[in-house]
């Protein structure tokens, strides 16, 4: 990796010395090595954060065909006994079988078949990049653009600037779907304030039909010096973006 020395600002690279080749300082502290590892740090954690996501969805697959399973067997039980309970009824007491008891052990059988109801699958919280897709349950989130913009005659506040996101929401589910309507953006946990963009409308949040998108751009005023922008949008999508602007 080619990178500046923060002392001279030499340019090297670092597969090939262990020191700057002209100062002689070591690297280890150098800003841009410090930034490529914190990134892939991150990318770690969110690569650990899909897995767990892949890991609950296949165990929730995996409880659904076990009670599916048990549900059949239990239906073809409690069939057999109403088949021998009607061929009791139908001969009398001559075959010497207990009715009674044949019925008792049916309606045993019955009461224990469990009473299974459609349970919404849940979301769980998901991280992603920039230009890349949120999945939740439902829908799915993408922010593909984001901008600085003028907004004559406003101006951002010392040290700040004024940045547009652009997004694209999805319903990605097989009914209706009234998508979440906040967006909120963080600078390091700093909550940022949200601005009118003049020239670009917002994304419509009435009822989606099912596969329809809706796009949009969101404003918002943040400090030039940021790093990363910390994108909310709903209860479990967080969108992760470099600040490549300043």
């Amino acid at each position: 990796m080619k990178i500046f020395c923060d002392y001279c600002g030499c340019n090297f690279d670092t597969n090939e010395n262990d020191f700057c080749p002209s100062c002689g300082a070591p690297y280890s502290n150098d800003k841009e090595i410090t930034l490529a590892k914190e990134q892939q740090s991150k990318l770690a954690q969110l690569k650990i954060k899909e897995k767990e996501l892949e890991l609950k969805k296949s165990e929730r697959t995996r409880s659904g065909s076990r009670i599916t399973a048990l549900i059949i067997t239990m239906l073809v039980v409690f069939t057999m006994v109403v088949v021998a309970v009607a061929a009791v009824s139908a001969t009398g007491k001559s075959s010497g079988i207990d009715t009674e008891k044949v019925k008792e052990a049916a309606s045993t059988i019955k009461s224990k078949i469990p009473v299974i109801t459609q349970k919404e699958e849940t979301d769980v919280p998901v991280t992603v990049g920039f230009n890349e897709t949120a999945q939740t349950v439902k829908y799915s989130v993408i922010c593909d653009n984001y901008e600085t913009i003028d907004r004559y005659p406003f101006t951002p506040n010392d040290g700040y600037m004024y940045v547009s996101f652009h997004f694209i929401i999805k319903n990605t589910s097989i009914g209706k779907l009234n998508p979440p309507s906040g967006f909120y953006c963080s600078v390091n946990e700093n909550k940022c304030s949200k601005i009118w963009d003049n020239e670009r409308k917002e994304p419509p949040m009435g009822t989606l039909p099912a596969g329809v998108s809706t796009t949009g751009n969101i404003c918002f005023e943040v400090p030039v010096d940021a790093e990363y922008f910390d994108i909310s949008y709903g209860d479990y999508v967080t969108i992760h973006i470099e600040n490549t602007l300043s």
